[in-house]
């Protein structure tokens, strides 16, 4: 019989070898900052890899999405595969491709560690009164700013665009 803990996915701590991209979302995460004092304390930032460009279709090698997130990991929110830490901010990183071409069951283990982690990041938890009894509360957020698309082109070069959901 197999051993059913040997196929669960593990999201794994992970370094950014691609140095431009590291940058860019450090850069990114100062601006957010300064732009919204709520991200100063709490947000991570959602680094999104999506393999189709249809601006860049042919020149483009990676498209990456990222955008600040106060999104608590539930049933509605898949995980992500892998994690990292930039400029003292979480960065949660989802490869779309793997999502989208593989059912990927986690290992529960995982995932209280990692909902630690993420805890930590999010509005905290408040108590309150509902239909006659006492249950913890989060305030959410809603981000409406897009966020950054960057695309690694063929030629080795790179552009980073604001991205727009209108």
């Amino acid at each position: 019989m197999k051993d059913s803990k040997a196929s669960e996915f593990i999201i794994t701590e992970i370094q950014l070898k691609d140095l431009t991209l590291r940058d860019s979302i450090a850069s990114f995460i100062s601006q957010e900052i300064e732009k919204d004092s709520i991200f100063k304390n709490i947000g991570y930032v959602k680094l999104t890899l999506n393999t189709v460009s249809s601006k860049y279709k042919n020149d483009a090698l990676f498209t990456y999405l990222y955008n600040r997130s106060y999104d608590e990991f539930t049933g509605d929110i898949p995980y992500p595969q892998f994690y990292t830490m930039i400029a003292n901010k979480l960065v949660v990183i989802t490869d779309h491709s793997i999502t989208t071409n593989f059912n990927l069951r986690y290992n529960k283990n995982n995932i209280k560690q990692f909902k630690k982690i993420v805890e930590t990041y999010l509005p905290k938890r408040t108590k309150i009164r509902f239909k006659g009894k006492t249950v913890p509360y989060r305030e959410s957020i809603v981000v409406i700013d897009g966020g950054k698309r960057f695309y690694r082109l063929r030629d080795g070069s790179v552009v980073v665009e604001n991205n727009t959901y209108f």
